[in-house]
């Protein structure tokens, strides 16, 4: 996006109370599932437990902030657009994991992916992102809030029978160069 455009998406720093994990990350074996990982919910409400997902599968995730003009018009229709690459490389599934709510996932994958060729996992209690240091945590005690708002960073991830072999995360919400489909093409 234009720098002009980027401010028009920037977060508020002040209220930020964690922010960890961001840059790119190289090719690792890292274990995305252990006994205490969190389930992840499709978007029919059944909550899938992350060894379970990643058992035997090489599965592409990649995670959403929100519903963001990002989000909508650049991130989601890339993978869209080369799923057919992507899982024509032996991946089993792509993922989008996003803490927002069900619904808001459905009204996303009804007008950026009626196809269903992305599978949308919520992660409304941000176990799963904060667990691989994914989330943002933001305070919003000046608007009657109690409690923090937990949103993901963006990021792409490849599993590989539950170890991540590749992992990326933006270092700002509105860029999308190292976490889009063309690039988790290259560590497939």
């Amino acid at each position: 996006l234009p720098s002009s455009t980027r401010s028009m998406f920037a977060r508020p720093t002040s209220r930020l109370l964690a922010l960890a994990g961001r840059g790119v990350y190289a090719r690792g074996v890292a274990s995305v599932s252990s006994p205490s990982s969190p389930a992840l919910t499709d978007l029919n409400g059944k909550q899938h437990h992350v060894s379970d997902l990643f058992a035997n599968k090489k599965v592409v995730l990649f995670g959403i902030p929100g519903n963001s003009p990002v989000d909508n018009h650049y991130h989601i229709p890339s993978f869209v657009k080369h799923s057919d690459k992507i899982l024509g490389k032996g991946v089993s599934f792509i993922g989008c994991v996003s803490s927002m709510s069900r619904s808001v996932l459905g009204a996303c994958q009804n007008a950026y992916d009626p196809n269903n060729y992305i599978h949308m996992l919520s992660d409304e209690t941000g176990d799963f992102i904060k667990q691989h240091s994914l989330a943002e945590v933001f305070a919003m005690d000046e608007t009657g809030v109690d409690s923090p708002i937990i949103l993901s960073k963006r990021w792409v991830m490849v599993v590989d029978n539950g170890k991540v072999t590749h992992k990326s995360v933006e270092d700002h919400p509105e860029d999308f160069t190292s976490t889009d489909a063309f690039s988790v093409m290259k560590h497939l």
